[in-house]
């Protein structure tokens, strides 16, 4: 009992230490841009001086003129140095923004988001909408043209400590509409549909790979997928979740992240920080965002029932071309200037090079089970097929077509023994 009291008189004093080292700012906050902001928030002193904010935050700018203005709020909580809780972003900017084409601009921004210890969590809801115009001088005084959308975009995010979860919603008037279902270890399931001026694309996922898509109306069935998953004594094992969709350059979902969200001028991370998945080299790079989401499943694939069929078929029959060529060297030592023996050897001989080229394939084909590692990987003279595979069976059938090629030529001789 003693030592239980000891404990909380020390964590008491300890408390009281560290909020005695928490101070207060209020006052102007830098934010990289030409109408200066306000901020107001607690903080204590961490390593080499550092402020760590800790407790409430609140930022706001504004600027005004006779025709425009501009409003601009973020504010939520800290909590050593991290966001924490629900946290909102809005911007309302009215005539102020013109480009070299005298265009002005309305903008609007909202977005409000959750966090847990830095990382994302929760619902996210970002709204953005952007109308462009001109002024002419009508009557003596200037007076706006109608305006036109410039940008509207909606975006829904869930996540889970960083992790993209459960739906996934991005809604672009001038863009594309996308939907996106994920599970809770954030592997995409079910449809994934993209739509817009240029693409109509809607993707089925099982376990995060891709099954088969419709695009532009045609379906397209993955081939490769099926080789992997649809055979039934296909024993798939999760190995581990690995890269994300969102890691892909081309990914069009990063896109839009990138741009509306974690890119965007607006919403200062540089100048206000706290969001762990984001990370910058320097003040002048854009954001390289460290996504945790979209996954889908590496399976460990292993070959199947008939697949172990043809690998067994294939070294069977380079074995008894080997045996072959043992009787042939019988023979032609009884016999060195026997014509048939000679050309039977050369048979022989050309079938043993063509099968070395076929196990070289095959030992890939078994190592890789992936049609495109196999062909990238593999380190094999190249194999004339008849038609290019688009699958690992068709690939594996194209050998043990060359197998049996070289078979039959040697059998119909009377080689094999």
């Amino acid at each position: 009992m003693k030592s239980i009291s000891i404990i909380l008189v020390f964590i008491i004093i300890s408390f009281a230490c560290y909020s005695q080292k928490t101070e207060r700012y209020s006052g102007e906050y830098f934010n990289g841009g030409k109408i200066k902001g306000t901020a107001n928030f607690a903080y204590y002193l961490g390593d080499k001086g550092k402020k760590i904010k800790h407790g409430p935050f609140r930022y706001s700018a504004r600027d005004k003129g006779q025709t425009w203005r501009f409003s601009q709020n973020i504010s939520g909580e800290y909590t050593n140095g991290n966001k924490n809780g629900n946290w909102t972003y809005n911007l309302n900017s009215k005539e102020v923004k013109r480009d070299k084409n005298g265009n002005f601009y309305d903008i609007t921004i909202d977005m409000t988001a959750e966090y847990i210890n830095g990382f994302p969590n929760g619902e996210w809801i970002y709204d953005c909408s952007i109308n462009k115009y001109k002024k002419e001088m009508k009557s003596g005084r200037l007076r706006k043209t109608e305006s036109t959308v410039s940008k509207s975009v909606k975006i829904v995010l869930n996540w889970n400590k960083g992790k993209l979860v459960d739906s996934l919603l991005i809604l672009d008037k001038l863009g594309s509409n996308i939907i996106a279902s994920m599970n809770e270890y954030g592997v995409l399931t079910n449809d994934f549909t993209i739509e817009g001026q240029d693409i109509n694309s809607k993707i089925t996922y099982n376990k995060g790979i891709e099954s088969s898509r419709i695009l532009n109306g045609k379906k397209i069935d993955n081939l490769e997928y099926i080789a992997y998953l649809s055979l039934e004594d296909k024993d798939s094992k999760v190995k581990k979740q690995k890269m994300s969709l969102c890691d892909n350059q081309n990914c069009i979902i990063l896109k839009y992240l990138r741009d509306n969200i974690f890119n965007n001028e607006y919403f200062l991370y540089r100048f206000i920080e706290g969001d762990k998945i984001l990370h910058s080299e320097n003040d002048y790079n854009d954001y390289n965002v460290v996504y945790k989401g979209l996954y889908y499943y590496n399976l460990e694939p292993k070959a199947t029932i008939e697949e172990k069929k043809i690998f067994k078929n294939i070294e069977v029959a380079y074995e008894k071309t080997k045996e072959a060529l043992w009787y042939n060297k019988r023979a032609l030592a009884k016999s060195p200037k026997d014509n048939k023996i000679l050309a039977d050897r050369r048979r022989i001989q050309g079938a043993l090079n063509q099968y070395k080229i076929i196990l070289c394939h095959l030992s890939a084909y078994k190592k890789y089970l992936s049609l495109q590692n196999i062909q990238d990987k593999s380190n094999c003279k190249s194999i004339k097929f008849s038609t290019t595979p688009i699958s690992r069976a068709e690939y594996l059938d194209e050998l043990k077509h060359q197998s049996d090629l070289q078979y039959k030529i040697l059998k119909s001789n009377n080689q094999y023994h």
